[in-house]
């Protein structure tokens, strides 16, 4: 394996730790059951891989919609 490949998987590791370590800390707060602002437009962008995996599952499980967001 090269220094490189080795860099790379090192690095995406720390991003999914990065990741489900912030999901795990957003669970521990009480979120109100629905958003009431006004909805508010942004744009993800996210890899097709691992690393974008969460965006999608938190798209499909409508997390975006129920904090006013209309995600792109």
């Amino acid at each position: 394996m090269t220094k490189k490949a080795l860099i790379g998987i090192i690095a995406e590791a720390v991003v999914v730790t990065v990741m489900v370590a912030m999901a795990v800390a957003g669970c521990t707060q009480g979120w109100p059951e629905r958003y009431t602002e006004p909805v508010e437009k942004i744009t993800i962008a996210a890899a097709a891989y691992l690393t974008g995996a969460l965006v999608y599952v938190a798209e499909d499980q409508g997390f975006f919609k129920k904090n006013g967001l209309e995600v792109t």
